[in-house]
């Protein structure tokens, strides 16, 4: 049997809305677009109107910011604030704690945002003296005031956190789809499919932070951290080797031993984080769009257990569609009205010269969001194994 016959005999098994749908939802289309963000770039140095669709890239994955990403956020809070008082004592840390601590840095930040930080300057200086023989340097005390400084600390968290959630997330594609298949994978594979993604993700955070540098997030300053450049070549060539791996020592050798693939949308999942973040054939126009594609990846997961949740197909339909629009008005006030709104109350721009809310929630958003996930996607949980597996 062929490759595209296999895959062609199992199009009747469990998904998530469709075959089809699921493979470019869950990765196909992001790696189909980062085909053509690198088509773009080729062809558009000597041909302006082709630059044209390069340049608006990011204004219309900034308007699709406003359809996919934030309600993939709203829709983490929908899934785990539903499920009742017993669900949220389990889960307090994730869902009490985190929010309560971001929340009171965040107010500790406004109100005393021009308070000394030497203190900060201090700690960081006793710090680094400890970490000086690792060759890591941890900027703390950097900014001289308390607002500014807490900032720069939010976003290494979010920057360190995200990671670790795309990771989480494409692996979480990879074991449900494979359940769907029949495609049972030994404690060893799943762990190498584990490893495999989480190098990813440490090859985004210290190729983030080889050499100190300033960035600017939305209207404020942050600052990378220093780590040794051995980490970020270690996991720039560790990460292909083990997709490589594993893609010849698992899904090869599977192949040629019991006639049985992964499912392709667990593939493309897989492949996607590989191609979204790793260094080879990187394309500055796609990376823009990776927020986007993550958020769409989510969304299937969430149709799903909102189908699950009633008897009936078609009302099932409804509900979802009902939500999203709920979710995309929800991710709209979260993300713009109530943080701008914040703002001119506390007069931000001209105390702080920064729209310091909007920064401040778009971070507590995502860390918070990245706690959530930990929580309401556990295949142990006997409610999230049946509304996806069944």
């Amino acid at each position: 049997m062929s490759i595209m016959n296999y895959y062609a005999s199992v199009g009747d098994r469990p998904c998530l809305v469709n075959r089809t749908a699921d493979f470019w939802l869950l990765g196909g289309a992001s790696i189909f677009f980062w085909g053509i963000c690198h088509g773009l770039e080729v062809i558009s140095p000597h041909y302006d109107t082709v630059d044209i669709y390069r340049l608006a890239v990011p204004a219309m994955f900034s308007f699709f910011a406003l359809m996919v990403n934030m309600p993939h956020f709203m829709a983490s809070y929908h899934l785990a604030y539903t499920r009742g008082r017993p669900f949220i004592r389990e889960y307090w840390f994730q869902l009490i704690l985190v929010p309560l601590l971001l929340v009171s840095v965040l107010i500790v930040g406004d109100m005393l945002f021009f308070a000394p930080t030497d203190g900060w300057r201090a700690f960081g200086e006793g710090l680094n003296l400890l970490l000086q023989p690792l060759g890591i340097f941890i900027v703390v005390g950097a900014f001289d005031s308390l607002g500014a400084e807490l900032l720069h600390h939010l976003l290494t968290l979010m920057y360190l956190t995200v990671g670790w959630h795309y990771a989480k997330q494409t692996f979480g594609c990879f074991v449900v789809y494979s359940k769907y298949d029949g495609y049972s994978l030994t404690a060893q594979e799943r762990n190498l499919i584990k490893a495999s993604v989480f190098c990813v993700w440490a090859f985004i955070f210290f190729s983030s932070n080889t050499q100190i540098q300033s960035y600017e997030f939305l209207t404020a300053t942050y600052l990378s951290h220093l780590f040794p450049d051995e980490l970020r070549v270690l996991f720039q060539w560790l990460t292909p080797g083990l997709y490589l791996y594993i893609a010849w020592f698992v899904f090869v050798r599977r192949w040629k031993e019991n006639a049985e693939l992964p499912p392709a949308p667990a593939i493309a999942a897989w492949l996607a984080m590989f191609v979204w973040w790793m260094p080879f054939g990187t394309s500055l126009t796609f990376l823009l769009t990776v927020p986007f594609f993550h958020a769409l990846q989510y969304l299937p997961f969430y149709k799903k257990i909102i189908d699950m949740q009633h008897d009936d197909p078609e009302r099932g339909t409804r509900s979802f569609n009902f939500y999203f629009v709920l979710l995309m008005l929800a991710g709209f006030l979260a993300f713009n009205v109530m943080p701008e709104s914040m703002d001119l109350v506390r007069d931000s721009v001209h105390r702080t010269s920064m729209t310091y809310w909007i920064v401040g929630i778009y971070i507590v958003i995502n860390v918070h969001h990245y706690f959530i996930d930990n929580a309401i996607w556990r295949m142990k949980d006997d409610s999230v194994r049946k509304w996806l597996i069944g």
